[in-house]
């Protein structure tokens, strides 16, 4: 059974910690605060042995992460608000052809200067209208739908392209607070997840590791500023 934030009674201080995070944001919103702007990662250099505990670190172990749970990692292989590229190059290493998408031209350029591995293509990732129907083998997506104004909108579309028995490798940060976009909470995430992704298999990252998700687990990295809910799901072939 997942845990859940409401059947941790004794965790007061986290709850009230989290609650104040998400009063400030919702004023946030109600005083109609939102931005839109490139947000990435800018990895240019993938030789460089970023430690544990780096946000490098992390970013890179969910591309390694993905690749491990990808079939072989072949075939045409979306990858999700790419940002600068690097995981482009992570996956064309393992033997798959990269299909970097991000909403920025900054990014985009960045990437095919530095990663020029398989193809960069500037678009929404709510609207995918470029992607036939069924058309990827696998799909990865991480820190993306936390950006966006409809999150199901962008899952739905990554569905759409997704081949039967292909392979969807997501992430979503917990409690990072974006504009525009969606705060999720915990709770928010697990649910989230749950009814896009019937039965995906479930993780816990923080800027160390990545280990499936538990209780304890969750205990071990709640307090921390960066942790991740993971998930790998596989499309059901008709």
């Amino acid at each position: 059974m997942s845990p859940r934030l409401s059947d941790n009674a004794s965790d007061v201080i986290y709850q009230l910690r989290e609650w104040n995070k998400q009063r400030k944001f919702d004023r946030l919103i109600r005083q109609g605060v939102e931005k839109c702007e490139p947000r990435f990662r800018p990895i240019l250099d993938l030789s460089i042995d970023y430690p544990p505990g780096s946000v490098e670190y992390a970013h890179i172990e969910r591309y390694r992460f993905a690749i491990d749970h990808i079939p072989k990692a072949q075939g045409r292989i979306l990858n999700a608000a790419c940002g600068s590229g690097y995981g482009n190059a992570i996956i064309a290493e393992a033997g798959g052809y990269p299909v970097g998408v991000d909403l920025f031209e900054e990014p985009l350029s960045i990437a095919r200067n530095r990663f020029p591995f398989g193809e960069y293509v500037q678009a929404d990732v709510m609207q995918l209208d470029r992607f036939s129907p069924q058309s990827l083998d696998a799909v990865v997506s991480f820190e993306t739908i936390e950006h966006v104004r409809d999150p199901m909108r962008a899952c739905s579309e990554f569905l759409r392209v997704l081949k039967p028995g292909g392979m969807f490798v997501g992430s979503i940060p917990i409690m990072v607070f974006h504009n525009p976009g969606t705060n999720f909470t915990w709770q928010a995430a697990l649910d989230f997840v749950r009814n896009m992704f019937p039965d995906a298999d479930l993780y816990l990252q923080d800027n160390c590791s990545i280990a499936p998700l538990s209780l304890v687990r969750w205990c071990a990295i709640r307090h921390q500023g960066d942790k991740y809910l993971l998930w790998v799901w596989r499309k059901v072939a008709l």
